[in-house]
């Protein structure tokens, strides 16, 4: 008998279960209110985040009537059991409140300090020295509906010019003044007397955005206007319904990356102003002119650059998110949200959003930042594998939280064309592969980006915003949006799975935070971060981001092995004294490309950073060739399964008792799956439909095309090991070897963390990585004496039975009854196979397709199709939905068949004599028909993306995506 699932697998509550942005471009009428809701309710989102977004005029925004529609959604979700998330901007860039922040307050728009540099010459009187052509590139990314949102009449008038600073060459003050030039520049003029000709003048001017609605974030009065005038009218309206709003969402709250004719130096942007600069601890300590020339300066000093831009930080961080923060709490509210973050679609920590100086803006820091949350929430981009959701969960330890809301975004990049296009023509098979590896490396929650209110308009050329190109797919406009609630449904299962216990993460990798602050916009320690948190996700070694605060907090306790990704300096002396002392300790240190030069900033940090000589491993990978290198060859092994041929996606959560692990196929093909330590058995959770089964976990297995497997392996069970030992994990204590495979092998612990293991006079040491894997991997002397091991563990047995049910498959979801409302997704065993199959397993007829199928779409009668290429060649160009192909078939003989689908676009639900087969969403298109003779007649109904007919009337409708049956079906037999 199956072992029942608990009901916090089974039915997951709504922390696991995804979220959505919802879109509101206008205002929407009660009952398309009432229905969105419902329809994401039915879909498994069961928390929503309304949104105002370009389209909806600024007026409209925080008005009555905005109030109004808000209050009945939140009414509505309340009776549906979902939850409301506050998103509290216009669009995105928390803080403007729609421009109300400022109206009336013109002290609280944005304002910068520029910087530009001349030469002296006494001879010719005072210098001149020019910041002109100021310009946003980021904001102009944004196109003119950007600029009207942003800016008041769509451009930046430039005023309120005060001079900071005029310096020399040594930081010695000099007399200057400034006047305008025009609307996007000034001009000072420094007295240049007593220079020698020729000597470097740096000039800082600050200045105001007069027609900015973005906000200045070094000033608590702004988020307290910020939280007056945005932020307690919701709770207002929140009390109304008492449970059901949880908190208030920022997003990305910054945009000031200014750039300018005369910027040079150091940092890549404009920095934000205000007289509290005066007070940093850097500024009183060196005096502002020269610490502000260290900090632009390349020959200043790179230690008082990273001090000035850590106060700058801090006050920003304390100024905003801690203002927020306190007022949510008086509130009874929570605070999450995300800032900008430089590696969204990477997982190099500059390698995403790109043309940005992250140091002049919140997301630098991290785990700064979420110290300020109550829970943590990180931005995704695209659907290539990428760090966020690792960040996100690392940092949320560090601050006694766990795992993280991830928000995934589409934008075109990916696919070769403009941003804002999006993706309409992406497959619920890559969304949930993406959702599936966030969930692995640390996300709670998926959040959707986005559902759409309307699908806006037919492209007219116009500059008037059109929400069905606002960063698309809506995803509750594309065809397989039907298809979704069983996806969301495994989604927050697989989530549940992975909430309890410690993560097994062997490795540290350190967030280069000071490197960063102490040298050029893009150091090389961005790269070689991601060359390290790239091969270590691929190989499934578990790992944790840690800063040098969490360091000294003792995150390198239980650790095996720390990396330094091109780490040059350390803010801190305590961290490299911390370093050094796990080495000791036997832990390995491992860095690519330079080593710390200093650990500290005073006099004394380039002696604090020799302590670390000698304790790094010599071999130091100089590119990302030699990191993965690395990575396979020593941190591999670390590794609690193996999925050979590609990349093994996985996690390992130590529970009381067991260990629990996670892993995806992400590829288009069965894969073999080893695990590092056999068991005899080990129960496995189907995320798909909330089962649970006894399996083997002694042998090789294969896993299937996109295949999610989640196990649990029990403690104090036999452990197979690869050298043919058996022996049983203990308490620490000596641990005899089971008597069948008796090699005279006794277990003892070591003070460093590590096991020695003796036998017949033989000795080896290998590491432990305490407190959560206990692995066991001694390679004792090949020459002791022993008995030869019975057979190979991972030898196949023989394949696992497989069920007749016309519903069965690999991640097979059966469709609802007719008239069963309240049914349930269902979905039978996945396939779990031991590999290779054995020959009998190999069908004994096989029968092609070719011919014969009819297909119909909306609107259309049956008509006579190929089935070797998709529909849209054959004259359905601009049809998004669904097609139902038809084809009657004579089964020559009983046997139990197969229907194969070898390409299809994109999910399908088959049908067999009327009769519901399931449906395939990822993985192999395969359909179990039972035993079977005669004649039947197959259904197939086949949905594509929306791509087909929202591209229509843009450049990308010339490829439309390939939709319906790309290659012949087949039907395989096999002995019944």
């Amino acid at each position: 008998m199956e072992p029942t699932a608990p009901a916090w697998f089974a039915d997951p509550d709504r922390r696991f279960r995804p979220a959505a942005f919802w879109f509101w471009p206008r205002l929407p009428a009660a009952d398309e209110i009432d229905a969105g809701l419902a329809d994401m309710a039915r879909a498994g989102i069961m928390t929503v985040m309304v949104q105002a977004r370009l389209g909806l005029p600024l007026a409209d925004y925080l008005s009555d009537a905005w109030f109004a529609a808000w209050d009945r959604a939140v009414d509505a979700a309340g009776r549906l059991g979902m939850a409301v998330t506050v998103y509290d901007d216009y669009n995105w860039m928390s803080g403007h409140g729609g421009g109300r922040t400022v109206a009336g307050r013109d002290d609280l728009r944005e304002r910068h300090l520029f910087w530009a540099r001349g030469n002296a010459d006494p001879a010719v009187g005072p210098l001149a020295v020019a910041v002109t052509d100021i310009r946003s590139p980021f904001l102009d990314f944004l196109g003119p509906a950007g600029r009207a949102w942003c800016l008041e009449g769509g451009r930046a008038v430039w005023g309120d010019w005060q001079v900071v600073a005029a310096v020399g060459p040594g930081g010695e003050a000099l007399p200057a003044t400034v006047e305008p030039a025009g609307e996007r520049g000034a001009v000072a003029t420094v007295d240049v007397a007593g220079l020698a000709q020729g000597a470097a003048v740096t000039v800082f001017l600050a200045a105001r955005c007069e027609t900015s609605r973005l906000v200045n974030y070094l000033r608590p009065e702004t988020a307290e206007r910020f939280a007056d005038v945005v932020h307690a009218r919701y709770a207002r309206h929140a009390a109304r319904r008492p449970g059901v709003v949880d908190g208030f969402f920022f997003d990305h709250p910054y945009a000031g990356f200014q750039d300018w004719d005369g910027r040079f130096g150091m940092l890549g942007n404009s920095l934000l102003w205000d007289e509290a600069v005066l007070a940093f601890p850097t500024v009183d300590a060196a005096g502002l002119g020269r610490v502000l020339l260290a900090v632009v300066d390349p020959a200043g000093d790179d230690a008082l650059r990273a001090a000035f831009l850590e106060d700058y930080a801090e006050r920003m961080h304390a100024a905003f998110f801690g203002t927020l923060r306190r007022r949510a709490d008086a509130l009874g509210l929570g605070l999450t949200g995300h800032e900008l973050l430089t590696h969204v679609g990477a997982f190099g920590l500059f390698d995403g959003l790109g043309g940005v100086d992250p140091r002049v803006m919140p997301g630098v820091d991290p785990f700064a930042v979420d110290a300020f949350r109550t829970a943590t929430a990180v931005d995704a981009c695209d659907y290539a594998p990428q760090v966020s959701a690792r960040i996100g969960d690392s940092v949320a330890r560090a601050n006694g939280r766990s795992r993280c809301v991830v928000e995934q975004y589409s934008t075109g990049r990916e696919r070769g064309r403009p941003g804002w296009t999006g993706q309409w023509d992406l497959t619920l098979e890559r969304l949930r592969a993406q959702a599936v590896r966030h969930t692995l490396a640390g996300a709670r929650q998926f959040l959707f980006h986005a559902v759409y209110l309307d699908d806006g308009r037919a492209p007219d050329g116009s500059d008037v915003p059109n929400p069905r190109f606002d960063f698309p797919p809506g995803i509750d406009r594309e065809p397989w949006w039907a298809d979704c609630s069983a996806v969301f449904a495994e989604l927050a299962r697989l989530s549940a799975f992975l909430e309890d216990g410690e993560p097994v993460r062997p490795v540290a990798l350190l967030h280069p935070l000071e490197t960063i602050r102490a040298g050029t916009p893009a150091p090389a320690c961005g790269r070689h971060f991601g060359w390290w948190a790239k091969a270590l996700a691929e190989a499934g070694v578990g790992h944790e981001i840690v800063s040098e605060g969490t360091i000294a907090a003792g995150a390198l306790v239980g650790r095996s092995v720390l990396l330094l990704p091109a780490v040059e300096a350390l803010a801190d002396a305590a961290t490299a004294a911390a370093i050094a002392a796990f080495a000791d300790a036997g832990g390995r240190v491992v860095a690519s490309g330079p080593l710390p030069a200093r650990a500290g900033r005073n006099a004394g940090a380039r002696a604090a950073a020799a302590v670390l000589a000698g304790r790094i491993d010599p071999d130091r990978p100089a590119d990302e060739a030699a990191v993965r290198a690395r990575v396979a060859a020593d941190l591999a092994p670390l590794a609690p399964v193996v999925l050979e041929g590609g990349p093994t996606w996985c996690a390992a959560m130590r529970v009381p008792g067991a260990l629990r692990l996670a892993i995806l196929n992400d590829a288009d093909r069965p894969r073999i799956l080893r695990p590092a330590e056999g068991r005899a058995s080990a129960t496995r959770w189907h995320p798909e439909d909330g089962r649970r089964t006894e399996i083997g976990w002694d042998r090789a297995m294969v896993l299937g095309a996109q295949e999610i497997l989640c196990v649990e392996v029990a403690d104090g069970v036999e452990v197979r090991e690869a050298n043919g030992r058996a022996v049983r994990e203990g308490d620490g204590a000596a641990v005899p070897v089971d008597a069948e495979h008796s090699l005279d092998t006794e277990i003892h612990p070591s003070p460093q963390g590590r096991v020695r293991a003796e036998r017949g006079g033989g000795v080896a040491l290998f590491p432990v990585y305490p407190p959560v894997l206990d692995r066991i991997e001694a390679q004792l002397d090949q020459n002791a004496s022993g008995p030869t091991r019975k057979g190979d563990p991972f030898r196949p047995s023989g394949p696992l039975p497989a069920s007749e049910s016309p519903a069965s498959s690999a991640f097979g979801f059966a469709s609802p009854p007719e008239g069963k409302d309240d049914w349930q997704p269902h979905a039978i065993t996945p396939p779990l196979h031991p590999a290779p199959p054995p020959a009998e397993a190999d069908p004994i007829a096989v029968i092609d397709l070719p011919d014969g199928w009819t297909l119909a779409v909306p609107g259309a009668g049956p008509v006579q199709v190929a089935v070797d290429r998709g529909w849209e060649v054959q004259g359905f160009a601009a049809f998004s939905g669904t097609g139902t192909y038809r084809r009657t078939v004579d089964l020559p003989f009983p046997a139990a068949w197969t229907l194969d689908l070898p390409a299809v676009g994109e999910t399908v639900t088959a049908r067999l004599d009327g009769v519901d087969l399931g449906t395939r969403v990822a993985g192999a298109r395969r359909f179990a028909l039972g035993i079977r003779a005669g004649r039947v007649v197959l259904e197939l109904d086949v949905r594509n993306t929306a791509a087909n007919r929202y591209h229509q009337g843009t450049p990308l409708a010339a490829a439309p995506p390939p939709s319906g049956l790309l290659a012949p079906p087949r039907l395989l037999a096999r002995r019944s």
